[in-house]
């Protein structure tokens, strides 16, 4: 799975709203930190941001052309500031 990570280009991020209202995403830039820790990055998240602070509830999918099977992960979701970054 985490070969496969680091060869897509585009991860599905989905969030929901507290009230389940759905929201997904196609962040700018992907990768693992760790093998349980990935990170996305996206400047234009606005409203995933505002959602993440409601319901922390994450899932994405890794899935290429190439590969057999489709790999759904989900997690909590920890919003971190970029470094100099004060406006969030």
């Amino acid at each position: 799975m985490m070969e496969t990570f680091g060869k897509m280009k585009v991860f599905p991020v989905a969030t929901a709203t507290k009230d389940g209202t759905p929201n997904v995403i196609p962040p700018g830039i992907a990768e693992h930190i760790r093998d349980d820790t990935p990170c996305f990055v996206d400047n234009f998240m606005n409203k995933t941001l505002s959602t993440l602070r409601v319901n922390p509830n994450i899932a994405f999918f890794i899935w290429r052309p190439d590969i057999k099977g489709c790999y759904q992960v989900r997690g909590t979701a920890a919003v971190k500031r970029a470094a100099g970054n004060s406006k969030r």
